[in-house]
């Protein structure tokens, strides 16, 4: 492959973020990343590392390219379209669920859930059970937004008083962690 190409499929992997798992299967009772969700992170980042993404349909076959646009280099990967009757709907469904389950590897695309901690039997600890200040730190720590910073600072200030130094501890490292969220 072309280093050109390598280095610019490089820079568009390294460019997308995680997409988070907000839809609901009720079917399995599991989360997915919906389709539209994974377009909107990567549909500009692809433009603006000079690719072009095409999918298309060819008789029961999802065929997924992403194409360098200056070298003309291209990556592809097919999918079985497959549904249990021959039904419109379900082949919709089909091609929905190709594009998206395409989409994942080829552009190392990380989905975010909680469903590996259920299936490897790590329960996520509630901020209700937080108390001591170590607790709190590591929380605050693992925090990967700015809205868990705030929950987190809802249950710190019901434990700890104002003008303490764990307190003001506590204080001082979400307010450097929320630095870096920011980025």
């Amino acid at each position: 492959m072309n280093k050109d190409f390598l280095t610019a499929y490089s820079n568009l992997l390294n460019s997308i973020k995680p997409v988070k798992k907000d839809c609901d299967n009720p079917f399995y009772k599991s989360k997915y990343a919906d389709l539209g969700d994974i377009f909107e992170e990567i549909k500009q980042k692809i433009r603006e590392n000079g690719f072009v993404l095409l999918q298309n349909v060819e008789r029961q076959i999802l065929r997924t390219r992403i194409v360098h646009i200056e070298t003309g280099e291209m990556l592809e990967s097919t999918f079985d379209l497959i549904t249990a009757k021959p039904d419109m709907q379900q082949m919709g469904g089909a091609v929905t669920y190709a594009r998206r389950y395409s989409l994942l590897p080829m552009l190392n695309i990380e989905c975010e859930d909680d469903d590996g901690n259920a299936a490897s039997g790590i329960k996520k600890q509630s901020f209700d059970d937080l108390n001591t200040v170590a607790e709190f730190e590591r929380a605050i720590c693992d925090a990967t937004s700015e809205k868990v910073l705030g929950a987190l600072w809802y249950k710190w200030k019901d434990k700890f008083e104002k003008d303490s130094p764990e307190y003001k501890r506590l204080q001082n490292l979400s307010t450097q962690i929320k630095s870096s969220l920011r980025g």
